[in-house]
């Protein structure tokens, strides 16, 4: 799709993706192109709450190192508030294994992250970045949840 042509819509549909592919391939200095400087993400217990881009990624960082990792983002809905401002929800399945440990190396996670993104300046105006983040977890997380430290 031209760059001309996409929608609002799929330039969010991209940020939140990007997070995903950032976590996967281990690109932690990415998640500055997906999130505000300012972005505050709200994880749940025992994880924190990570104030500013540099805390989320020193935070995921520390967290998936050890870690090859899988996150399909799936549902999704998207709704533009003002020109310059968005909600989003968007069903997650991560998968997280090591591949140093024989066996019980996996955990599956299924959540739903809620958005609010903001359109930010660029050359074509169409930029957005998530600017508050809440994790919510749904379901009973499958595998060894002990990995994850949770």
């Amino acid at each position: 799709m031209s760059h001309s042509l996409m929608t609002d819509a799929d330039h969010i549909r991209n940020c939140i993706a990007s997070y995903a592919k950032c976590l996967d391939f281990k690109d932690f200095d990415g998640l500055a192109r997906v999130f505000t400087p300012d972005a505050v993400s709200v994880y749940p217990p025992p994880l924190q709450t990570y104030r500013g881009v540099g805390e989320l990624q020193e935070g995921m960082e520390r967290l998936l190192r050890s870690f090859k990792s899988q996150h399909n983002i799936t549902t999704q809905t998207i709704e533009i508030t003002s020109p310059n401002t968005a909600y989003a929800e968007s069903y997650v399945w991560a998968g997280h294994w090591r591949q140093d440990i024989k066996e019980d190396n996996y955990v599956y996670m299924m959540g739903c992250y809620q958005d609010k993104l903001l359109k930010t300046n660029s050359v074509d105006g169409k930029s957005w970045k998530i600017q508050g983040r809440n994790v919510i977890p749904l379901g009973v997380p499958l595998g060894n949840v002990g990995l994850l430290g949770l």
